[in-house]
């Protein structure tokens, strides 16, 4: 048994369009694209996370046992079953539809119809839909060298991406690699100086960092994730939702006066945890790296994954 339709659009109604994610802005459907994905509360299947073997086939793809999530909170909540257990999911996905606009009915009808024209099975959770980008009905991904040329620039033009953010929040990931975090909280909290503090002191303004975003062209990404396997599009997301993250954190410590330490964003340790092992995010933590060692071991996944990996359906 399937999702039915009526279901999908009551869902992406009540989602407001976003990712109910705490904090998350990205949106469900964008233009004629779909960016989010079906997810489960309680698997659709025995093999799936937080099996309940007492629902029946029509709870468990009932409104009550879905949510709406970017791919990357799709993983984070997949990921950790001991963290996002059943009871915080519904929390978390009554929280988010009692605190956003529903979407209008005609609106929600157009984009229940690109959720489900772009929709595609579920492996790990068979009679589930993953919502995607690709209609795996239309695009060809089982090797053909069309495919393959395709995917390859689309993992090119992430690269870009990627290497232009990089030159964009330079200054910043400079910083944090000579200082600590004890001198940056001097700095910030107007206790003590250093030539170095001056080349960050530009994000002071807020809109900066959507300047430096823009720069590097991040938007057009998502052109691109149609043709990129799953893992290495966390990958990309979680290196951009960094330098973003990182930046803002810049622009919150001069208005709060003290040193707003990446390590402890709660946004960026969600971001981290989807694609690094816990034992490692727990190391960043304890600032036994530092941000631009981070952003390094996130490019080594990007390259590895992009080497590895063919584009396929998310599980």
């Amino acid at each position: 048994m399937s999702v039915r339709p009526p279901i999908i659009k009551r869902l992406f109604a009540q989602s407001g369009n976003r990712c109910a994610f705490p904090m998350c802005t990205t949106p469900i459907v964008e233009g004629e694209t779909v960016l989010g994905e079906i997810c489960h509360i309680a698997a659709a299947s025995a093999q799936g996370p937080r099996y309940d073997a007492t629902q029946t086939d029509e709870e468990r793809n009932g409104f009550g046992n879905l949510i709406l999530l970017c791919p990357t909170h799709h993983t984070v909540v997949d990921a950790d079953l001991e963290a996002y257990t059943v009871a915080r999911l519904l929390k978390m996905k009554a929280h988010h539809e009692n605190g956003v606009a529903a979407v209008p009915d005609q609106q929600a009808s157009d984009g229940a119809l690109l959720i489900l024209d772009n929709s595609v099975r579920s492996h790990n959770q068979s009679g589930g839909l993953t919502a995607q980008t690709v209609n795996a009905g239309t695009i060809n991904f089982a090797g053909g060298s069309a495919a393959d040329d395709r995917s390859a620039k689309a993992v090119e033009r992430l690269w870009r991406i990627i290497l232009d953010l990089k030159s964009a929040f330079s200054d910043l990931t400079f910083v944090d690699t000579i200082l600590t975090p004890e001198e940056l909280n001097g700095y910030f909290s107007g206790a003590a100086s250093h030539p170095l503090f001056e080349s960050v002191g530009v994000y002071r303004s807020h809109d900066l960092v959507i300047e430096k975003m823009k720069e590097a062209n991040f938007s057009a990404g998502e052109r691109e994730r149609p043709f990129v396997s799953p893992r290495l599009w966390s990958i990309f997301w979680c290196i951009q939702a960094m330098y973003g993250r990182a930046g803002t954190l810049y622009a919150l410590s001069f208005k709060d006066r003290r040193y707003d330490d990446w390590r402890r964003d709660d946004g960026i340790e969600q971001h981290l945890r989807a694609v690094l092992p816990s034992e490692t995010v727990d190391e960043i933590k304890q600032h036994v790296h530092n941000l631009q060692n981070v952003l390094g071991l996130l490019e080594s996944l990007f390259t590895e994954a992009a080497r590895h990996g063919r584009p396929m359906s998310r599980c």
